[in-house]
């Protein structure tokens, strides 16, 4: 994944390792999810320093590790040839990310202290599924409106000090406030490729104030047990 920075000052590539276990449990039209994550991120940055009289540039190569757990349920009813019902969610994040010192920019490099933020977030929507049965096979169509919120404030700010700085100060730089209200909406569709086994696709979008928008896709394969 990259990620330009603006005017032209800089770049960013985190390439992300990510082992889980996800479970659901069903009764009746009633169903439970349950899933935890640990994620391993290499960050890989650079940034172009450039003032009156300096010119130069930054790189720095880090880590920072990431915990999430998710726990939601909710309840599907019949309506039609579809069953819609309501769905509720809890998913929280830990992410830890380790001290770093630039180089390449002398004494104007930075050294950037260990950062560790967290994040809890409630989604309460509606979720409507559908099977149909065709001559290939079994597709599962699934569609879904929700709200999430941010619960957490935390201090998301980046401490950090000059290189050559003759005193041990470090001064802040204000990290950008997470989006606390989102509207997301999702579509998904997959192939069942066996009793337990199917093949999927995801869309999922998130749309929030002062012009918040994100959009993510996914394929899988997924296996019951």
């Amino acid at each position: 994944m990259e990620r330009p920075l603006e005017e032209g000052r800089g770049e960013g590539e985190t390439d992300s390792y990510q082992l889980g276990l996800y479970a659901t449990w069903h009764q009746g039209g009633f169903y439970l999810d349950a899933g935890g994550f640990y994620g391993l991120n290499r960050h890989d940055a650079s940034r172009n320093i450039a003032y009156p009289g300096l010119a130069r540039g930054a790189e720095a190569d880090y880590g920072s590790q990431q915990v999430t757990a998710l726990l939601g349920g909710g309840w599907l009813s019949p309506l039609g040839d579809w069953k819609v019902g309501p769905e509720a969610s809890l998913l929280y994040s830990h992410l830890d990310q380790e001290s770093f010192t630039e180089t390449g920019a002398g004494d104007v490099s930075l050294r950037v202290d260990r950062r560790r933020t967290g994040s809890l977030k409630s989604t309460l929507g509606l979720l409507a599924q559908r099977r149909v049965t065709q001559e290939e096979g079994q597709f599962d169509l699934e569609a879904r409106a929700a709200w999430a919120r941010e619960h957490l404030e935390g201090d998301r700010d980046i401490k950090a000090r000059f290189v050559g700085a003759s005193t041990p100060g470090t001064f802040k730089v204000r990290a950008e406030e997470p989006v606390r209200d989102i509207f997301q909406v999702g579509l998904g569709v997959g192939f069942r490729v066996s009793e337990k086994a199917r093949l999927f696709a995801q869309y999922e979008g998130g749309f929030g104030r002062d012009g918040y928008r994100s959009h993510t896709g996914m394929l899988g394969f997924q296996v019951r047990f």
